[in-house]
């Protein structure tokens, strides 16, 4: 049997009575030896993140309004957890030279990634004070590094046989590894908010793990968000493809957590720290699907279809490059596109069209290439994402399903959108109306 990889979330290391069922959870099974961890979060609702204190602190840090106060909460939830004073004591001394140091180009990350150091610090020390042959490694120690700094920071896969060696090279119970940072040249920058389970993902993919189990405080994904609809069906299997389609849905899983592991085989398991013998959900590269079942069905409002209408734009080559190149330019990313012969839509998220002087921007730069191109933008949209490896011989038939649920509750698409590979579709609806949407067809096709 290969090894496990696991990574615990924020709220499994909340506070000593979560790290406890997180050890538990750890050496009942002798194959979990490499360990990633979150920083600690939400023991309950009076509580904070600690990377959102962290956030906090190096802002007021560098403002007038600072006191100290949110560095000794910071410290004072580890102590919590590992109240050895020695430990802390080492600790307080390294998050107030982050603090101080604010020449840094990467001040802020290198702040908010103490959240997750510290955390493998102080858990490392617990297992070691139980007896347990644990080590903490930072991800320089096992050559961890991303393609780049910034918002689209990911592993780079020239990496993996590094860490895959170094990491090899254990033969102790427990390695210990900070999620959220890694290292572009010799300096460190975190991965986007979330991105512990992409060290996780990048950590199974170095070592072949036999599957990466990422622990949390649900007992796995489910076909609707349970705001919405009561007690909706708790998936069993799911594909990584199913799961990126079903984005809206905000999976208690990064997204891009996907990315290390496609190709490889390796399958990712959605496990509850809370209720350790529950099954979770198994996310994996290939399943055996229903012909036209689907496995989920959710929405996200605040999105704006911006229209381009030009005579003749079909026969125009390399328009649709202009269009993307354009977005590129001013840094907006677009969820949709669907087109006729002379028309493309654009759907976009409304924060980015909302910062003044955006839309006039990408249409005067638009028409400088292309011109004369009429742009408009419509009304406010939500958007209504079913998904599911059984529709693929008959998308439409799911669609029409759907769009008959919606019509018996008087909601009616305005965009209908059906991807290529038939994995899924989208509709986009009255932002209104989408909690309603959810429920129909939900009760459409799961009753």
């Amino acid at each position: 049997m290969k090894d496990k990889v696991c990574k615990f979330g924020g709220t499994s290391l909340a506070n000593r009575e979560q790290v406890e069922k997180v050890i538990d959870i750890v050496m009942a099974d002798d194959s979990r030896r490499y360990i990633v961890v979150s920083a600690p979060g939400k023991a309950d609702g009076e509580d904070s993140k600690v990377t959102d204190l962290l956030i906090n602190a190096a802002d007021e840090y560098k403002s007038a309004k600072y006191s100290g106060s949110t560095e000794s909460a910071i410290i004072d939830r580890f102590f919590q957890i590992y109240p050895e004073s020695e430990v802390i004591k080492i600790l307080a001394e390294d998050l107030e030279e982050r603090i101080r140091h604010t020449g840094f180009l990467n001040y802020k990350d290198n702040v908010t990634a103490f959240g997750e150091y510290a955390m493998a610090k102080v858990f490392a020390s617990t297992l070691k004070s139980k007896g347990i042959d644990a080590r903490f490694f930072d991800p320089k120690d096992i050559d961890f590094k991303l393609n780049k700094a910034g918002k689209d920071a990911m592993p780079d896969p020239k990496c993996y046989a590094e860490m895959g060696k170094r990491l090899g090279r254990f033969s102790g119970r427990v390695a210990v590894i900070p999620g959220f940072y890694a290292y572009a040249g010799n300096m460190l920058w975190t991965l986007p908010r979330g991105g512990s389970d992409t060290s996780g993902a990048a950590i199974a993919r170095a070592v072949n793990a036999d599957v990466y189990e990422n622990w949390s405080d649900i007992d796995g994904l489910t076909a609707a968000n349970p705001k919405i609809v009561q007690n909706p069906k708790l998936i069993s299997e799911i594909t990584y493809r199913e799961v990126r389609e079903l984005a809206y849905l905000d999976f208690k899983l990064q997204l891009d957590s996907l990315v290390p592991l496609i190709g490889t085989g390796i399958p990712l398991r959605v496990l509850n720290t809370n209720n350790p013998k529950g099954e979770g959900t198994l996310v994996v590269e290939n399943r055996i699907a229903v012909d036209g079942e689907i496995v989920g069905v959710a929405a996200r409002k605040g999105f704006i279809p911006v229209n381009l209408y030009k005579m003749g734009m079909n026969s125009e080559k390399g328009f649709g490059k202009d269009v993307f190149v354009t977005l590129d330019e001013l840094d907006i990313p677009y969820e949709h596109s669907p087109s006729g012969i002379d028309d493309l839509s654009l759907i976009i998220e409304e924060k980015y069209l909302r910062i003044p002087g955006v839309l006039n921007e990408f249409s005067r730069r638009f028409n400088e290439r292309r011109g004369p191109v009429n742009v408009t933008a419509g009304d406010s949209l939500a958007f209504l994402a079913v998904a599911g490896e059984g529709m693929k011989r008959e998308p439409a038939i799911a669609s029409i399903r759907a769009q008959n649920a919606l019509a018996k509750e008087g909601i009616y698409g305005k965009v209908v959108d059906i991807s290529a590979n038939h994995l899924s579709f989208f509709i986009g609806i009255k932002p209104e109306r989408a909690d309603d949407a959810v429920r129909a067809v939900y009760r459409e096709f799961f009753g």
